[in-house]
This record gives structure tokens, sequence and C-alpha cells, in this order.
């Protein structure tokens, strides 16, 4: 009772020793430990809990026929029997399992937490009469690739003979004891042969021992992530990390799954095609300098803004943060002329030896894939006409202002999603992308005219082949370095170099995308000139920006949309189809006149020629001739609005008086009417018109519709 020295008996059975001591001095220490355990029990699990305990004992006797004398006096008093035998034979399954674990202890803390111990590279846990088989496997949790569509764990399964393999389970696998069988089964002997509640068991211990990583699905710039991920490792501070054999990357403690050089998919080539060529291999030691020159040796200017494109394309998220927009370098020439070649130098700083999509026979499908596999890399698109259907030039306008392919994404309930366009675009072809003026003015446009070449230039030239297919990787990982100068300091250079440019051509009118598109390239150069070692100079890249904008701008004109209506109403005026006074009058004004959107009247400028246009009247016969010659034609709604857009647009003038010929069609009398004969076989009918400055239209377009030019005042007096 009160003296201290004494122990309650449970303080004396702590082992198997302590027992064997007990009985051997009192054999009826299991009788009065029972009555005593009892004494202060209240409930049936409470009853449950104290024959456990009772059991525990009893299972470390070695003989039966004692053991079995203990449960049969015991299950009298305390009943039930059922209960008794019950908790014997899992005290005694309990014992049989730590034996077979010996004294490892971290066996001892997945069994007592786990219910599992795994034995000759299987799987096994309690059962009755000892321990029961769970598999002929185990199973070494690699990685969880956390997805909110398509997450997978890696595992390495082992089994009993000692075969091994690498594996990627899908997740819902995982919540199916049907599909993890057919998993594991397909890839050999493996067998499960427990059921769910094991599974589940199995999972809990899986999980707790698995590091989560995010898959890498577009490589290139992580933006998110905040490194340069390639097929093979990423890019953080300039200095390249690999990834481990089973396609994990670990950067800044957070880790990253890069499937392409995993283990598990080695054996498999069809896969991950691009992503195992998109890749840093440190195969090359030219500097950035020695590479440029050889670059401009063999293709002159094209190579320098070719350069410029590149450093503007490494670091597009934060061009685009300013511009809203990024240009297609478009290279444009004969056969022969070497402008394929320079698109295949600018993406063998990412991939070796590429080999660019042929945009005529690609579906856009897969062309807004190969476009969406990376961020801040060049992709090529080879092989442009002016042929490809209406849905392929929209496609390549949308790249412009990062617009990929919408589709419907059956793994998100079928909501509509984007592709995205992160990449820098390079466009080759033998036909200058005039079909869509819209398209040309997103561009870059560089021609490439020389098709002979010296025996030195072609050496030049093989030479500069031979080191790119040993890949500029090293040059791109050095170059990424200088991220943060790009962040702090690119949008100040953009600013500074449009207001430059804008003095330089102060001149010229210039379509502001072409003008963007080219001060874009030039400002990424200036950025990054303080810090890079190059063979020219900002300077040199600010003047021939300057050439290529104002050439471009000259292309522009001649092919924009109005140019071909333009060209076709002179067409029609030379073939008497369009009559001066009846569809048109070309006219200095003398006095002021109302225009449609200005409150009161303007004066037109004196000794100026304008042109009043009857458009109702033309719209017809414009879409006409273009049906009948083939010719590309504007809807009258979009001619309407590209008209009313046009700097050569001045308004519309509410009522103008023109002829209107009694026999319509009669082209004789058309001509007769032109060349201002006495013949009276005409009406007068007031309309509205559009009014344009004609000497603007006749200095943008080359045309000259101009038969007959009076004052108003002439016309009145007549």
């Amino acid at each position: 009772g009160s003296d201290p020295k004494k122990k309650d008996p449970d303080d004396c059975i702590k082992v198997k020793l302590d027992y064997e001591n007990a009985i051997s001095e009192a054999n009826d220490y299991i009788l009065w430990r029972s009555a005593m355990e009892m004494a202060d029990v209240s409930s049936e699990s409470e009853k449950a809990d104290v024959i456990g305990k009772i059991c525990e004992l009893l299972a470390i006797h070695q003989d039966e026929s004692t053991t079995d004398m203990y449960i049969e006096s015991l299950s009298k008093i305390y009943k039930p029997k059922k209960v008794w035998t019950t908790k014997l034979a899992e005290a005694k399954n309990r014992r049989d399992v730590q034996s077979k674990m010996g004294d490892n202890k971290k066996t001892d803390e997945v069994f007592e937490k786990f219910g599992f111990i795994v034995k000759n590279n299987s799987y096994e846990g309690p059962g009755r009469g000892g321990t029961v088989r769970w598999s002929n496997f185990i199973m070494k949790p690699l990685a969880h690739v956390r997805s909110m569509t398509n997450s997978k764990r890696l595992y390495m399964i082992k089994n009993e003979y000692g075969h091994e393999q690498t594996i990627e389970v899908k997740q819902e696998d995982l919540v199916s004891l049907a599909k993890f069988r057919v998993r594991t089964e397909s890839m050999g002997n493996y067998l499960w042969e427990a059921g769910e509640v094991e599974l589940h068991k199995l999972k809990r211990y899986l999980y707790e021992n698995t590091i989560t990583c995010d898959e890498i699905t577009q490589l290139g710039w992580q933006k998110k992530y905040g490194f340069f991920a390639w097929g093979n490792g990423g890019v953080i501070d300039g200095q390249f990390v690999k990834v481990d054999d089973i396609g994990i990357l670990t950067i800044r403690d957070n880790h990253y799954y890069l499937p392409a050089f995993s283990r598990v998919f080695e054996n498999d080539p069809q896969l991950f095609q691009f992503e195992r060529k998109f890749v840093h291999i440190q195969a090359n030691g030219i500097s950035l300098y020695d590479y440029a020159q050889r670059l401009i040796n063999v293709f002159g200017d094209n190579g320098k803004i070719g350069l410029c494109f590149l450093f503007a394309t490494l670091f597009k998220d934060i061009v685009t943060r300013h511009t809203k927009s990024f240009p297609i370098l478009n290279l444009f020439g004969p056969k022969g002329t070497g402008k394929s070649e320079l698109g295949h130098s600018l993406t063998s700083f990412f991939v070796p030896k590429n080999v660019p999509p042929n945009i005529s026979n690609t579906t856009i499908p897969a062309m807004a894939e190969a476009v969406a596999q990376v961020a801040n890399a060049v992709v090529h698109l080879d092989e442009y006409k002016n042929t490809i259907d209406l849905d392929r030039r929209e496609f390549l306008k949308g790249l412009w202002d990062g617009a990929g392919r919408t589709r419907m994404n059956m793994d998100r309930d079928k909501k509509r999603e984007t592709t995205s366009v992160d990449a820098g675009v390079v466009l080759s072809g033998q036909e200058m992308p005039t079909a869509d003026i819209a398209l040309f003015s997103r561009l870059v446009f560089l021609t490439f005219n020389r098709a002979e070449f010296s025996d030195d230039e072609r050496r030049q030239f093989e030479e500069l082949k031979r080191i790119e297919d040993r890949g500029l990787s090293h040059l791109t990982n050095e170059l990424l370095r200088f991220r943060p100068a790009m962040e702090t300091n690119y949008a100040k250079e953009w600013n500074e170099c449009a207001e430059e440019m804008e003095k330089q051509l102060e001149n010229h009118a210039i379509e502001d995308r072409t003008f963007k598109n080219w001060v874009t390239l030039v400002a990424a150069l200036r950025t990054l000139a303080p810090l890079i070692h190059l063979p020219f100079t900002v300077e040199e890249v600010t003047d021939i920006a300057r050439k290529g904008i104002i050439s471009q701008n000259e292309q522009t004109k001649q092919n924009n949309e109005l140019a071909g209506f333009w060209e076709t109403l002179e067409s029609l005026v030379r073939s008497v189809q369009v009559v001066n006074e009846v569809d048109f009058k070309i006219k200095v004004q003398a006095n002021p006149v109302a225009l449609r959107n200005y409150s009161t009247k303007v004066t037109l400028e004196a000794d100026k020629r304008y042109l009043f246009l009857n458009f109702n009247g033309v719209v017809s016969l414009y879409l006409k001739e273009c049906r009948s010659t083939g010719s590309k034609q504007l809807p009258k709604d979009s001619l309407k609005y590209y008209l009313e857009n046009s700097q050569e647009y001045i308004g519309v003038k509410k009522s103008e008086r023109f002829k209107r010929l009694l026999h319509q069609g009669s082209t004789a009398m058309a001509s007769q009417l032109n060349q201002q004969s006495n013949l009276t076989q005409y009406q007068y009918q007031v309309t509205t018109c559009m009014v344009f400055d004609y000497e603007a239209i006749v200095e943008r377009y080359g045309i000259n519709i101009d038969q007959v030019a009076m004052t108003e005042r002439e016309a009145e007096d007549e």
C-alpha cells in the first residue's frame, strides 16, 4: 500500500524474462492479473482491451496446452470465449511479425504505423496464424508529379526475383485496385495479392515518403519558377543544373520533372522527340564575339538583325510587357540565297540541326504545338507561300500579338483555351508575304538576293554550319545571365530608341506596326550592348533598321489592302467602266464644304486636287472586276472601313451632284461622255460622297485617274 518500495505487478512485467520469472514464482499470476484488471472495467470495450493485454502475456508462453488452459478458465469468468481466442490469435501474429523484423528499428516503426513489413522484396502483413503476403514486389517512391488534370507518381518496383523497373503511374491507377493491378502486371511479374484495404495502407506509407514536384510542360523560360529549362536540365544565374536519372531537376530546394530524360522512357524513342533535341550540351567553346563575326561574314547585315532578334526573343516576356506585341522575323528571297539557313542559325542556339515545319503541308494544330513548346526561344516556320489558306494566314497574324490557336480542352470540362505564343517566330519563304498586308505589317522584313557565292564564301558558310551543328546552348546560357539588366533597362531603351528613330524618320510617313517591330529589336541590342562584346555597334544596327523601316514601309504602301482597290479603280477608269463625273470627280475645291463629322464647314486647301468618290456606285464595279480577274477583294463593309480610316480620307460630303447615264452599261456612251462631247443623254443625281486628298493617293499608290480636272466654279459654269 503506502510502502514506497512496493511495486505494482504491471511494473514488473516489461519483457519476456520478467514474465517467465513471475510464472516460475507464482503459477496463478495470470489469474491474479486478470482479476486486478477486470475490477475496474465498466464497459465491453474496456473489457476487450483488458483481454488484449492478458493475451499479450499468454502469447509469450511457449507451452500451448498451458495457454489453452488459461483461455478455458478465464473465458468462463469473463465471457465471451470468442473474444479471448481472437485477441490471442492477434497477439501471436504480432509476435510472429516482430520476430521476423528482428531488431530493425525502422522496420518496427513501419509496422507499428502502417501495418506491414518488407520481406524478400515483398510486403507482408498480419493475418490468421501469422503473417500473410500482400505482394511479390516492393515499391520505392521516387516522385509525385503535381497536376490538376494529369497527376502521376514515379516508382521503382522490384519483385522477389530481383527484377526491377522504374514506372510512371497515373494517380487514377492508384485509387482503383483493378487499375493498379493492371498497371503493375503490365510491366511483368508484379502481383498484388492483397485487397484494397492493404493497398490503402501501403499508399499511406508511399505518399508520406514521396517528394512532390511540378512537371515542366513548356521548355525555355519558366515565368512561374524563375529559371530557363532545357530538356535535360535548367539554368539559374547562368549555371546549368542537370536532371537526375529519373528526370527530377532540383533548383533552390524545389523539384521539377523533365520526363524526356527519365529512365522511365529511355527505351521509347518515339516520345519526347523535340524535348530530347532542346538540350544543353557543352560541345562547343566558341565565344559570342567569334560566332557573331562568322555569322555576319556569311549573312551580312541580315545576320546583325538576326542576332538582335535572338536577343529580344531570349527575354520576350520582358519585351512584351512593354510592347504588348512581338515581331515575326521574315526571311524572304529566291532559292539558294541563304534565307532558310539564317533561320537554322538562330534555332541552333536551342536545337542543333533543326528541321522546321513546312507551312504549306503542316496542319495548324501541329504548327500551334510547335510554337507553344517553348518560351523565350526561337521557332522557325519555313516555305511560306501567298497561296496558303486564310486560316493559316490568320494563325500567323495571331503570333504577333501572342494569340495562339483556340481549342476545346477535353480534360477540363470542355473549357475553351488558347495555346500560348511565347516563342520568337522566324518565317522564311520564296514569296513576299503580301497576300494579306496585315500580316506583312507584323514582320521585320529581310531580303536575300544573292544566289551565287565564291569558293571562300562557301568555305565560310560550311565552317559556320559545322560550328552550329555542335550546338550553341552555352551562348544561350551566357546571355541569360543578363536578364536583370533587361528587366531594369529595356523599357527605357525602347522609349529612347523610338524617340531617336522618329527624328531620323520625320520626313517619312511610317506605318506604326513596322516602326514598333524594328525598334523592338534595336532596343534589345541597346540594352545588352554594354554587357556583351560584339563585332558591330548599336549605331550600325540603328542605321540598318532605319533603312529597313523605310524599305518595308514602301512595300506596305504598294501592297496594302487599299492599294488593290486603287489599282482596280484605275483599271476600271481606263476601261471606261468607271466614269469621270458619274462615279467620281477630281477638282480643286475653292469654297468651304460641309463634311460629315465636322460641326462647321471646313475649307479645303486652295490649288490642291481632291477626289470626290461615289462609293456606292463604284463598289459594285470593283467587286465585279475582282471576281472576274480572280484578284483579292475586300468585302464592301471592310473596304468602306479601310477607306474611312486611311490617311488620305478627309470626310463625307452630304450632297454632291453626279451625272447619271440614261443607258447604264453603254461603254461607248460613257467613253463619249468622258471625252466631254456634246452628248446629252444623262441626268443629274445628288448623293453623298467620300472626299479624299487625291495628291496623297497619287503619291502613296502611284495611280492616275485625273483625266479631266476642273475647279468647282468651272464645273458650275459649264
